[in-house]
């Protein structure tokens, strides 16, 4: 490590010279121009231009390339791919099937161009207006529809609502992914820390687990008091991630549900819901700590 000591120059401008080596090293000569960031421990980063590359946010592929073409979209949609173009040589009914069907399950993913030997994907938000907290009431909300639909038997509505918590679930994972290398969004959803990004991961993880677990359950026969029970545990993320209540009082709350059930099977369900709703609070816990310690 080398050392530059900081010089005035005129009243208000500080300047430092650089390594003369790295200027070498990176072909750089005077009145070039250099890219200085500062990272969350504020430390100052010094990047060459010539090295900067804008972020990828469109590829091309050849779909006869891609075996899984399902994950391969979902992959692209997490990782804020734009736009997806698929060469198409020789029609695939399987393949372009899979296409359609993975798409009813990522929010703002859609076909803009389409023929027998090509297809455009695009993410049709050009700016996101949602945020993670409004994932998270938009989510909590749904969990809630979901348990109405199960106690009414509205399988179509079941069936609505579990595919609208899944598309939200991969747009926060999305937006979540995003946040890693854009400071401005990482602020917008008041995350400070790296590590807050997988704590929330986990817990939209765990929403999405437990709406699993009620669709799941379609085909039993639920009693008023496991319908009850089912209603403390979505209450209780209610009261967790949307009206934030204290966490303290959350863990006696949870910690003192009794879990009982005269079917074997649905008991097991709800245990696990408890346990679900144990670690979405374990997470927010963990994001608190780092909002007031560190």
């Amino acid at each position: 490590m080398e050392s530059r000591k900081i010089q005035l120059v005129g009243n208000r401008s500080y300047s430092v010279s650089l390594p003369k080596q790295w200027v070498i090293s990176n072909k750089l000569k005077a009145k070039d121009n250099i890219f200085i960031d500062k990272n969350e421990n504020n430390e100052l980063i010094i990047k060459n231009t010539n090295n900067e590359k804008d972020n990828q946010n469109h590829i091309s592929i050849n779909l006869e390339d891609i075996s899984n073409i399902s994950e391969f979209i979902m992959f692209c949609y997490v990782k804020n791919i734009d736009q997806i173009n698929i060469l198409i040589k020789k029609q695939d009914y399987g393949q372009i099937r899979s296409i359609r069907k993975i798409l009813t399950y990522l929010e703002g993913y859609d076909i803009t161009s389409e023929s027998e030997k090509n297809m455009t994907i695009s993410f049709l938000f050009n700016d996101i207006s949602v945020n993670i907290q409004k994932l998270l009431i938009r989510i909590t909300y749904l969990l809630d529809l979901l348990l109405a639909s199960l106690e009414n038997k509205d399988s179509s509505t079941l069936d609505q609502t579990e595919t609208s918590i899944d598309k939200l679930y991969h747009l926060s994972e999305r937006i979540l992914f995003s946040c890693i290398n854009n400071r401005n969004l990482k602020k917008e959803n008041t995350i400070n820390h790296n590590e807050d990004i997988f704590f929330y991961k986990d817990i939209f993880k765990k929403l999405e687990n437990i709406g699993d677990i009620l669709v799941s359950l379609r085909k039993d026969t639920l009693s008023k008091e496991d319908i009850n029970l089912i209603k403390k545990h979505v209450g209780f993320l209610s009261d967790l991630l949307v009206k934030k209540k204290s966490t303290t009082e959350l863990k006696t709350t949870l910690n003192k549900m009794k879990i009982s059930s005269s079917n074997g099977h649905i008991k097991s369900m709800i245990e696990r819901i408890n346990e679900l709703c144990k670690d979405a609070l374990e997470s927010s816990i963990s994001i608190e700590f780092n909002k007031s310690y560190f």
